[in-house]
Parts: structure tokens; C-alpha cells; sequence
């Protein structure tokens, strides 16, 4: 939902010089703008998107349709989109009386958006692919839609929109990572892991991409390499926590994510409050997590910085980092990282889920929010 917002928020930046719109819209544009600048942390940007919202929201109340020129009214249905209401924008665009001599680019989007917003996916898709491929607007609609499909499990329309994103000959470098992983992990998701790979070797063969993302996006080749294989049992273990140790062989029957964190890690402490509340509804019905970490030597949680640490020292921090976020399930401190090749982790989070069968199915990287894909397919496997 963050990257949707986001998106639309920079369409609409870009429509600032149409003719008749309110001063207060303009201003309003401006103002969020700085804003966006100002944006250091998660929380501070969850706050950005929920205000930029509420004023779009407040905004378009302001204004009567039906005294709108027609650019406006575009505007407006633009608007519409970003506050989720698809229903509105395609009533107001009924009301443009000579979309011809509008821009069809921005017309076409605004009503690929308000179908999507309505879940009618084949319309989004029909509209999204009269914009011209060349505008970057269609590479990151394309990637935006695939992107939220994913989150709601629906990885066969996904992966349809997620293809239209890395064909785009106008693509951004960021964009291209983000949809290249992303059409990788949804070929993941519905078992077609040729695919996924194939998606990783196109993104390390692409002229978009420049060496730095390519070097991260290479371990996911190897992450690739171990679904459908036997776990590793977890090994190197300096400290357990909240139990006296765990072996993976013993778990068949469960579902185990492993969850390869550090307190120093901004979107590892994210996952953290919505594995724990999966873990406490799912733990009857065979779910295990496994979090697993080592010594760096120093401890980072966001509010603190503590440098030149022993591991015995470390350790306090980290007990204390658990207890003050409430983590019931067992976390692994490791004294030899060796582990982390075995299951190819390269980057953190990076989440490990084993079948019943003590198999690896699915690899995820990096977490998003709630309605992040590892969540959505951990909830699928146990309901």
C-alpha cells in the first residue's frame, strides 16, 4: 500500500501545470512534497502517507464536479484514486466532455487505477496497456499493480502485470530491482521456481540495472537453489532464548520460518510485532518461528547505539531488545555464521519457511508491512 500511494502521490506531482486547478490543490502539492524530504524514518513515513491521505481526502470534498473544466475533472478522478475510491474517479470521468483533446496517457492511467481499485484486473490491465510504453508512469503502474496483487496472494495476476513492468523499455533502476525480485518470488509462489530463476538471470543480464543491485540480487540464484531441498539443521548456536534449543528434524509435522534478523536492521524490527502476533494465533495450528542472529560486536536498535561490545555484553542488549517487543518464539545467537551460506542469506530479513515435511518452499527478502507476501503465505499454508 506504501509504494500505491506513493505512486499515484508522484502522478499527481506531475500534473501541477494544468490549467484551472484550485491554488489550494497546487499548494497543497508543495507542501506534501517538502514534506516527502523530510521523511528519515519508517514510522515518520507511515505518518507522511496516512496525513497525505486524510488532506487528498479533505481536498476533493472541496470541490463540485460538475463546475470543473474538464482538466480538472481528471484531476479530481485522480484524486478519487487516491483515496481508494475507483467507483467515484470513473463517475467523474463520465463527466469529461471532450476526452479527445485531453492527455490520453493520464486519462488511460486514471482508468487503469480505478479498476484496479475495484479489483477488476482485466480492465486495469486494458487501460494500462493503451498508455504509452515509453511513459515511466506505465512501467510503475505495472510493477505497483503486480506488487499489490502479490500482497493479496493472487500471484497468477501478479505475475501478468509484473511481466508488463520488466518489458517496459522505460524503466527506473529501482523499479526494475523491486519488480524483477517481485516477479521472481510470485513464480515462486505458485511453484514455478525455472521461472524464478529465469526472472533473477534476466535481471542480472539487464542494461537497466547497474552492478551495485545486480550484486544483491545474485545470492537470490542460490536462495533459489534450496527450495525443495532438506533443511540444514541450525548449527553454530553460541545462545538460545526462550528455549533450550531447537532441532529442525524434530519439527515435521510444522511449519517453521526461520527469521535471519539484527536489532540494528529497521525492516527486521518491523517484522518482528507481526510475526509474533502470527506465531500466537497460528502456534496451535503448527506453527513455529525461529528467529536467528550473531555478534557484531555492537548494539543498534533504532534508539541506541552502544559500540566496542563483548559477545557475554551483547547479549543483555539483545535479551533486553526481545523482552521489551514481547518475543515468545526461540531465537538462535550465533557464535559461526556458517549457516548463513547454507541457506544463501546475503541481506536481512531474510525469511526461511519450511513445510511439514522439514522441506524448504519458500525464500522471502526484506518485509514491507502486514500484508507482505511472507505473511500472506505463512496465513495460506495453515488455515
Amino acid at each position: 500500500m506504501r509504494k500505491y500511494l506513493v505512486f499515484i502521490f508522484m502522478m499527481l506531482l506531475t500534473t501541477l501545470s494544468f490549467a484551472g486547478f484550485k491554488e489550494d490543490y497546487n499548494n497543497l502539492m508543495q507542501s506534501l512534497q517538502q514534506k516527502q524530504k523530510t521523511i528519515k524514518t519508517r514510522e515518520q513515513y507511515q505518518k507522511f502517507l496516512d496525513e497525505m491521505k486524510k488532506q487528498m481526502n479533505d481536498l476533493i470534498s472541496k470541490y463540485d464536479v460538475n463546475k470543473m473544466n474538464d482538466e480538472e475533472k481528471l484531476l479530481a478522478a485522480q484524486l478519487y484514486n487516491s483515496v481508494n475510491d475507483g467507483k467515484k474517479a470513473l463517475a467523474t470521468l463520465k463527466l469529461i466532455k471532450k476526452p479527445a483533446a485531453l492527455d490520453q496517457d493520464k486519462l488511460n492511467l486514471t482508468k487503469a487505477v480505478a479498476y484496479f481499485e475495484l479489483n477488476d484486473y482485466s480492465n486495469a490491465s486494458k487501460y494500462l496497456d493503451m498508455v504509452s510504453k515509453t511513459s515511466s508512469d506505465y512501467a510503475r503502474n505495472a510493477f505497483n499493480f503486480g506488487y499489490m496483487l502479490l500482497g493479496k496472494n493472487k500471484n497468477k495476476e501478479a505475475i501478468a502485470f509484473l511481466e508488463k513492468a520488466v518489458n517496459a523499455p522505460k524503466l527506473d533502476p529501482m523499479t526494475a530491482y523491486y519488480a524483477y525480485d517481485s516477479l521472481s518470488l510470485a513464480y515462486q509462489q505458485v511453484g514455478n521456481i525455472d521461472k524464478a530463476k529465469e526472472t533473477i538471470k534476466n535481471a542480472l543480464n539487464s542494461k537497466v540495472l547497474p552492478d551495485q543491485i545486480k550484486n544483491r540480487m545474485k545470492p537470490r540464484l542460490t536462495q533459489l537453489d534450496t527450495v525443495g531441498k532438506q533443511a540444514p539443521e541450525i548449527t553454530g548456536v553460541d545462545t538460545w532464548i526462550n528455549t533450550k534449543g531447537v532441532k529442525l528434524s524434530d519439527l515435521k509435522g510444522k511449519v517453521v520460518v526461520l527469521d535471519f534478523f539484527a536489532p540494528w536492521c529497521p525492516p527486521c524490527r518491523a517484522a518482528m510485532p507481526h510475526l509474533e502476533k502470527l506465531y500466537a494465533q497460528l502456534k496451535d495450528k503448527g506453527l513455529v518461528v525461529i528467529s536467528i542472529t550473531s555478534y557484531y560486536g555492537t548494539f543498534s536498535d533504532g534508539k541506541q547505539k552502544i559500540p566496542n561490545l563483548k559477545p557475554e555484553e551483547e547479549l543483555k542488549y539483545i535479551k533486553n531488545f526481545l523482552k521489551e517487543r514481547n518475543i515468545e518464539y526461540p531465537v538462535a545467537i550465533l557464535k559461526d555464521k556458517s549457516i548463513y551460506k547454507a541457506y544463501g542469506v546475503s541481506g536481512i530479513p531474510h525469511f526461511v519457511v519450511i513445510d511439514k515435511e522439514g522441506k524448504i518452499s519458500k525464500v522471502f527478502v526484506g518485509f514491507s508491512d502486514g500484508n507482505d507476501p511472507l505473511i500472506t503465505y505463512i496465513k495460506s499454508l495453515l488455515k
